[in-house]
């Protein structure tokens, strides 16, 4: 496939590009700069703002599916990234004849939040409200799109909890930075309950990525990486 990574060169988005890359694929990674992006012959690099409408559009040509990896640097910082970008980034779309998007969202966004357990709940009613509510309402522009979206909610991303998280420290001692192993990805309407905290390496979170934008099973539906 033709792919278009926004977000490449954030922790994510750069394990997504070389996966894709390792399995064939042709990728073009458009953000504000090239980062720590690989020299390869089926990367294409192009920086650009991604308020640019008609910039995306250009690097959109061609593609068979966007994948975007955007998310804000903190995530407990108040923040309207996805709500300002998705709207531009579907319109773009739009003009450049391109139908295929998977976000990468998070477990507790909208009503997912209530098959959570009573700590994740009060964390990310909390301490994430901010960023998570901003993302509630993009996906909500989205859904009402046209375009053929597939939403990706992994659970909490190992290594990435801020010093303030409620549960931090016992994650530490629980986990010791080591990975759990692969994660399950399931349709969210089929999970009912999420016990505990639900945690899942950004390696797993490639691999449900683009394993979401290849299989066309995920179409408009929501996809739990746990």
């Amino acid at each position: 496939m033709r792919l278009v990574v926004l977000g490449a060169t954030g922790r994510t988005g750069l394990l997504l590009v070389r996966r894709a890359l390792d399995e064939g694929h042709t990728v073009t990674a458009y953000g504000r700069r090239r980062g720590d992006l690989p020299e390869h012959p089926a990367l294409t690099v192009v920086v650009g703002s991604l308020a640019d409408q008609a910039a995306l559009a250009s690097a959109f040509a061609g593609a068979d599916a966007v994948v975007s990896c955007l998310g804000p640097a903190l995530p407990f910082a108040r923040s309207t990234l996805m709500s300002d970008t998705l709207p531009v980034v579907a319109d773009a779309m739009c003009t450049a004849g391109v139908r295929r998007i998977v976000v990468l969202s998070a477990l507790g966004v909208g009503d997912s939040i209530r098959r959570l357990s009573p700590v994740m709940r009060f964390a990310y009613s909390t301490v994430t409200r901010p960023v998570f509510a901003d993302k509630r309402h993009a996906e909500a522009h989205l859904r009402q799109s046209d375009l053929d979206w597939t939403l990706v909610y992994p659970g909490v991303l190992t290594g990435d909890l801020p010093a303030g998280f409620p549960v931090g420290p016992l994650l530490g001692l629980l986990t010791g930075g080591r990975s759990r192993g692969p994660a399950t990805i399931r349709d969210l309407s089929t999970v009912d309950r999420i016990p505990g905290v639900p945690l899942v390496t950004r390696t797993e979170v490639a691999r449900a990525l683009l394993l979401t934008v290849t299989d066309t099973t995920w179409s408009r539906r929501t996809a739990a990486v746990l």
